[in-house]
């Protein structure tokens, strides 16, 4: 069973409750009108003073109703149900913005909490997104990750990697942007992916005919998952996880990275997918070291003329863009980058992709 929370916010004239006896009798007008309207158990109020009215009310069917009033005309009421109950919510803003005489009211979409399938997912800035999701088409627990891929109406099936939206069969922008947004030749090159595992990298490159693609996807519960629930992304792609001219190996890209140095073997496309640049206030801790891990590995396998491509973060997550520029500056190999920002269906918010290259000594 869930819970359906929805806020209501009710602008009133701060006339209304500057009159202690006005205050008083407002109050209990209100707390009659939610007993009407099903909230009809326990009540519990408080005067706070300067800072308000509390109160709450428990209807013997278990929703509850908080509200709480704020010295600049503000009322917020928060209601819990069982289940949702638009006409009923609706009800209950008329009457009170009736009885304050509202300036404004505003109320939220009912958020549902507890349901099997969640359906919120916050977006970079934490800003709270709710998705359309209406099954779990896929779920398992490797060794690396939690991996779910849901379905959506509008965005196709969604992988989601440790409760973060990865890609949906809707976001060809995201693989074009990752791969030079056809800017770049990939026919009879050489090219080195680092995850990847929903295909659709893999997918892209080879329809340019290039000379071999190696993927290198430590996580085989993805490939699998993606195979059977993301054609729209991989097609068939990695149906085989070798061909004439790719092959998938399924390994942790760091030992293979330290082999490729030793023995000299040089790309002529590294494309990074492993993960968003971290979003924190600071570029330290395990998730900083692994980025410039890779980013210095990656320069040392990449052709003098190759190109590294990445994706960034939100657009909005300019702190952690910058940090990870400054980071590109402290490169053993000095390099060259350029950025853009791409709008990516399913991400609800820009997405910021790097092109990185070396500078020609």
């Amino acid at each position: 069973m869930s819970v359906a929370t929805t806020l209501l916010n009710f602008h009133f004239n701060t006339e209304v409750l500057s009159d202690p006896v006005n205050k008083k009798s407002t109050l209990q007008d209100i707390q009659t009108l939610l007993k009407d309207a099903g909230y009809d158990g326990e009540n519990w109020s408080t005067d706070l003073g300067d800072n308000g009215l509390l109160s709450v009310c428990a209807g013997k069917d278990g929703r509850v109703a908080t509200m709480k009033t704020y010295q600049h005309g503000l009322l917020t009421l928060d209601i819990q149900l069982c289940n949702t109950d638009d006409a009923h919510i609706e009800d209950i803003e008329t009457k009170i913005k009736k009885l304050l005489d509202c300036k404004k009211t505003k109320r939220f979409p009912a958020i549902q909490r507890g349901c099997k399938i969640d359906r919120y997912i916050p977006t970079t800035d934490n800003r709270l997104v709710e998705y359309d999701f209406t099954e779990t088409v896929y779920e398992e627990n490797s060794p690396y990750q939690n991996i779910k891929i849901m379905h959506s109406p509008q965005y196709g099936n969604v992988l989601i990697l440790d409760d973060d939206p990865n890609l949906a069969e809707s976001d060809l922008a995201y693989t074009r942007a990752i791969t030079g947004n056809g800017r770049e030749d990939y026919k009879d090159k050489e090219v080195l992916i680092l995850g990847g595992g929903d295909g659709g990298i893999l997918n892209e490159v080879l329809k340019e005919n290039p000379k071999y693609i190696t993927m290198l996807e430590i996580d085989q519960l993805v490939i699998d998952g993606a195979i059977k629930h993301l054609r729209g992304i991989c097609a068939d792609s990695m149906d085989k996880l070798e061909g004439e001219n790719y092959i998938v190996r399924v390994e942790d890209c760091v030992p293979a990275l330290e082999t490729y140095v030793k023995e000299n073997k040089q790309f002529d496309f590294v494309i990074n997918d492993l993960t968003a640049i971290p979003v924190s206030t600071e570029p330290r801790g395990s998730q900083w070291d692994f980025l410039r891990l890779i980013l210095d590995f990656s320069m040392k396998v990449l052709k003098p003329t190759g190109k590294y491509y990445t994706q960034g973060n939100g657009a909005n997550a300019k702190n952690a863009l910058a940090m990870y520029e400054e980071q590109l500056k402290k490169l053993t190999d000095p390099v060259d980058f350029k950025k853009e920002t791409v709008c990516v269906p399913s991400y609800l918010e820009q997405w910021v992709f790097y092109e990185i290259w070396k500078k020609q000594t």
